[in-house]
Order: C-alpha cells, then sequence, then structure tokens
C-alpha cells in the first residue's frame, strides 16, 4: 500500500483528480461528505462534478452519501444532486453522516482518500484542511471502509435522495 498525507489543498485536490480518473477503471465508486457542490481540481474545466459525470456515463456505478440538513441545502446544492441521480448516482442523505472519504475500487486496485475536507469549493479553496491518501491498500482494509459506508447506507435514517424531490418542487 502507498499512503501518501496530504497537508495542503492542492495536494487534496490532485489525491480526488486521481480517485476520479476514468483511466482508472473503476467499477465502483464511493463519497460520503457532509456537503457537496462543485469545484475546480486543476482547472476550469477540469471540475469534480465533471469527473463524476464522465464516470457515470462510463457505466461506473457511483454512490453518495451527503450529510447535513436538507432543510438547509441551498439551491445549487438541491440542484446538482437532483443531476446526479438523474443521471444515474446512487445519492442517499443522512443528516448525521459528517466523514469526508472516498472509495475506488477497479479490477487492478483499491483506493481510499479520507480527507477532512468537504467536496466543496470553500472546503478544498478556502479552508485549511488535511488528508490521507491510501492507494493499492489490501482487501481487508477495503473491505472495513466498505463495510462502514453501507451500515451507513442502511441505517433507518438514510433516505434515498428522491424522497425530497416533492419537498424542494420537483414532480
Amino acid at each position: 500500500m502507498v499512503t501518501k498525507y496530504l497537508y495542503q489543498s492542492v495536494e487534496i485536490r490532485d489525491a480526488i483528480r486521481n480517485a476520479l480518473d476514468i483511466r482508472r477503471k473503476a467499477s465502483n465508486i464511493r463519497i460520503m461528505t457532509m456537503n457537496i457542490g462543485d469545484f475546480n481540481l486543476m482547472n476550469e474545466t477540469d471540475s469534480f462534478i465533471k469527473k463524476i459525470y464522465r464516470l457515470l456515463s462510463a457505466g461506473v456505478n457511483v454512490t453518495i452519501l451527503i450529510g447535513g440538513r436538507a432543510e438547509k441545502f441551498d439551491p445549487a446544492t438541491i440542484s446538482l444532486l437532483k443531476d446526479l441521480f438523474e443521471r444515474g448516482a446512487k445519492v442517499y442523505h443522512n443528516k448525521r453522516a459528517h466523514a469526508k472519504l472516498i472509495l475506488v475500487k477497479s479490477k487492478s486496485e483499491k483506493l481510499v482518500l479520507i480527507t477532512s475536507a468537504n467536496f466543496t469549493n470553500s472546503g478544498l479553496h478556502q479552508m485549511l484542511e488535511i488528508g490521507v491518501d491510501g492507494l493499492n491498500i489490501d482487501q481487508d482494509t477495503y473491505d472495513q471502509f466498505e463495510k462502514y459506508i453501507i451500515e451507513k447506507l442502511n441505517l433507518l435514517t438514510t433516505t434515498s435522495i428522491d424522497n425530497f424531490f416533492i419537498e424542494w418542487g420537483y414532480v
């Protein structure tokens, strides 16, 4: 396993860009974050959401668990979550979800990225954050992180994001 400690926001953005690289040929990506938004990873044409859209278009199974109070989501977040859902992402909400991680599985490798940063513009461009990037983690380590996420997805307080569409004005 290769472990890299991330001390600057640019390092965390680089790790996210690497984790979501279409060339990785991932079959499964799980994202957990308190807040989500779009942000540039390197430049204006290389954004977080564009990476996820490319993965979804390539048939990658993308699951997102977002935390926070759904009634306080701003219109941009609501629109983004609806768009991700409509493009095929499995999007869930649990107001208690607070961990920030990306778990990636491909045929040849497994990766986990854990960070203090929310996956938002301010979290990855303005705040002082830290993280750990683990590439080629062993199967047991991957299974433990996946078990953690699946347990959170199976909580009675976790709901599919489409349960909020009527409340948000979508039919």
